[in-house]
């Protein structure tokens, strides 16, 4: 007796509806037939698909899933080629499994442990166990279908399609007895198989022609299917966009080419295919039913290469009326699936990444190269976090040093300070130029400023800076500025006070900071003061110097400043009109003496000649003063507000004027001393 018993079914009592898992009914023709399981046999009514007959009455048994059963073929409505359909029905499913690894194997329990989604649909499970045959297992979404032999059963009686063991090169198989599934190697005679009216007979023959066709197309269908060469991004004309030459996601098709086209706005034209004048839907997917579960891989194009997407819709439609629709197939990990153990190994103190131009598997990168990689960074500059991303300092020049911005906000380079191994001269001249070096006369500088700032900028240590400044008038400004950074010794020196002029539109010379300041053998004069010494500062007025300009003092000392001329030979001209020859404020020290000589260029005129306030001190022992040139008018001095005078007993009429001083006792107005 012939029978199918291919798979399991579930049968619930009561219905004439039979479900089948791992079953191909319609492939093996089975209608007609008698079904049985748990020794009750029903009639056959339809066969309605690979995996659902319907009973001629509903199931009086049980109801039961997974069950075993048989199907009685002898009153099959194709009883004469049930045989040979059953063995293909078997061919297919196997070919389907043919080079296909399994997901995961095991025993049944194993399988029973595992849980699955409809998102695993198509996981493969090989049972293997000692003592049982293999077998595969495939999860339809919902459920297991299988068993699916790995290797035939031995023989060729029903259902079986297996070879016996042994044999050599050249045997064939034949029946070794009239009991079906009896076979064994034999050895041809000569003209045993050409001879054997059994195959060469007409009916046998178009059988076998029927069957070798069917398993080349399926062979064939399995090398083309799953691959295409582009696919549509957005709904296309299908008759106007995929001729010769058109361009699908930036792919110019040719002829022949397979197109995927999957974003139609009328999603039951959606599908595969073939390029050409007009096109056409691909041979191997020119039927609805061979849409669903279909997994086709895109070759090229702009946005899709190297691609996968799977067919999501269900068996049972009708094409050009049913939507077909397709899904990009994606992997997703969950959070923490992968450790760092299942990551690949990595060279030791490297970061993972690519340092090779284009795209491409990632790398083991030093330290180097991913840093490198951050602003194209060359030797000698630095890398630093900017306030979003790593930004790259580009190397500076030699002896320049790094330093925070004013903003904070990044590193910056900057000159350092040359330190001065050697006293060190720089020249200034009307015909220089303030872009030369000024270490010679002949590369002097223009300007007194452009000096004053290079030697500022130096550390001197122990060491001293002279600028040295030929005659002419140098304007410079408002001022000279002459700012101290702790450790600047300066000496101004020019051709002459007569010679060299140095002028501003307010001050003269200005010095301020930790500064000494040495001002020998010229002229200071400015709108306002001529030379003024605060905060700190030190100024030494050796040689001949003339003071002009002025309106408001000539020498003005405040703030701790300090002013000094000493010792004979060292000359101070009065060589302009002021309210003050001398001033010292808020706590500014002058000292004028030790027979140093204080001269007029011609008649002049002071509010007062020497004036110390607010703690100001004023020292003149034995100054030679010499009017000689033009007198003195005006009061002699002024002292107030705790400003002292010392002339160490000199006299009132010390210091030349035309009006006796004012301020002689700290404890009456206006308060100041002069001793």
């Amino acid at each position: 007796m012939s029978t199918y018993k291919t798979g399991t079914v579930s049968v619930t009592n009561g219905s004439a509806v039979v479900t089948g898992s791992g079953t191909a009914w319609s492939v093996a023709l089975v209608a007609g037939g008698m079904f049985s399981s748990a020794g009750i046999a029903v009639p056959i009514a339809s066969v309605g698909s690979d995996t659902s007959i319907t009973l001629d009455y509903p199931w009086p048994g049980t109801t039961a899933s997974g069950a075993a059963y048989s199907i009685a073929l002898e009153n099959s409505s194709a009883a004469s080629v049930v045989g040979m359909n059953s063995i293909v029905s078997r061919l297919l499913v196997t070919l389907s499994l043919a080079g296909i690894t399994p997901n995961s194997s095991g025993s049944l329990t194993d399988r029973a442990a595992l849980t699955l989604t409809m998102a695993d649909k198509g996981y493969l499970f090989l049972r293997a166990e000692i003592g049982v045959a293999f077998a595969f297992y495939r999860w339809t979404g919902t459920s297991w279908d299988g068993p699916f032999a790995v290797q035939g059963p031995a023989g060729v009686g029903t259902g079986g399609y297996g070879l016996p063991t042994g044999g050599t090169t050249g045997q064939f198989l034949r029946k070794a007895s009239g009991t079906d599934g009896d076979s064994a190697w034999a050895t041809p005679a000569a003209s045993a198989i050409s001879n054997d009216s059994g195959v060469s007979g007409a009916t046998t023959k178009d059988a076998l022609d029927s069957l070798s066709s069917s398993i080349a197309l399926a062979a064939a269908n399995v090398a083309k299917r799953g691959t295409v060469r582009a696919a549509t991004t957005a709904n296309v004309t299908i008759s106007t966009a995929l001729n010769n030459a058109d361009v699908i996601d930036g792919v110019t098709l040719a002829t022949g080419d397979l197109v995927l086209v999957k974003s139609q706005t009328a999603p039951e034209q959606n599908g595969v295919y073939l390029v050409g004048v007009t096109p056409v839907r691909s041979s191997e997917y020119d039927t609805y039913n061979e849409h669903p579960g279909a997994l086709l891989v895109v070759q090229e194009g702009t946005t899709l290469a190297d691609t996968f997407w799977y067919c999501t819709s269900n068996v049972g439609g009708t094409l050009g009326t049913t939507a077909i629709a397709f899904s990009q197939l994606t992997v997703t990990l969950s959070d923490g699936s992968v450790t760092n153990a299942k990551l690949a190994n990595m060279a030791n103190a490297t970061i993972k990444g690519r340092a090779t131009a284009g795209t491409g598997a990632p790398e083991d990168l030093s330290l180097t190269q991913v840093l490198d990689m951050v602003g194209s960074a060359a030797q000698g500059d630095i890398l630093y976090r900017g306030s979003s991303t790593w930004s790259r300092l580009a190397k500076g020049t030699a002896l320049q040093v790094l330093r925070q911005n004013t903003a904070l906000t990044a590193p910056e380079w900057a000159s350092a300070r040359e330190v001065l191994t050697a006293n060190r001269t720089y020249y200034v001249r009307t015909t220089g130029s303030d872009s030369n070096d000024g270490l010679t006369a002949g590369t002097a500088f223009l300007t007194v400023q452009k000096a004053i700032n290079v030697a500022i900028a130096l550390d001197m240590s122990i060491y001293a800076v002279t600028v040295d400044v030929g005659s002419g008038t140098f304007s410079e400004g408002i001022y000279l500025n002459i700012s101290g950074n702790g450790n600047a010794r300066i000496t101004l020196l020019g051709a002459g006070y007569t010679s060299t002029v140095i002028s501003g539109s307010t001050y003269g010379l200005l010095a301020t900071g930790g500064l000494s300041l040495t001002v020998k053998d010229l002229k200071a004069t400015g709108g306002t003061v001529a030379i003024w010494s605060r905060y700190g500062a030190q100024v030494f007025l050796i040689g001949n110097v003339a003071l002009g300009g002025g309106s408001a003092r000539l020498i003005g000392v405040d703030n701790g400043g300090y002013l000094e001329c000493a010792g004979s030979g060292n000359n101070i001209y009065l060589d302009a009109n002021s309210a003050y020859a001398f001033y010292a404020a808020a706590f500014g020290h002058i000292f004028i003496g030790s027979s140093a000589g204080v001269l007029t260029t011609a008649a002049r005129t002071f509010t007062a000649t020497v004036n110390a306030l607010n703690g100001g001190i004023i020292e003149l022992p034995s100054v030679t003063f010499t009017t000689t040139a033009g007198a003195i008018t005006g009061s002699r001095y002024a002292a107030s507000n705790l400003g002292i005078i010392n002339t160490t007993g000199a006299g009132t009429s010390y210091i030349p004027g035309s009006t006796a001083g004012t301020g002689t006792n700290p404890s009456a107005s206006p308060y100041g001393l002069y001793i």
